[in-house]
């Protein structure tokens, strides 16, 4: 289980305003994580659940159900 911990706005070129959220967790072996996705409905706070490949947790976290999707990179 992972936690959304911070959530900020930008403005684009064309005045469309975009939603971004950075997340934490702890790996199973102790190691913390911080990553950004951009997810809809999601408020600081939130509890989420994140997959991740252990191997290299930082590059393929992702927030999993509400507001997120599984796709590593």
């Amino acid at each position: 289980m992972g936690r959304c911990i911070r959530g900020y706005s930008s403005e684009g070129s064309e005045g469309n305003t975009s939603w971004h959220h950075v997340h934490a967790f702890t790996t199973l072996d102790g190691q913390y994580v911080e990553f950004e996705e951009d997810a809809v409905l999601l408020e600081q706070g939130d509890t989420v659940t994140v997959r991740y490949r252990p191997n290299n947790p930082a590059r393929s976290a992702t927030v999993m159900g509400r507001g997120g999707t599984w796709s590593p990179r």
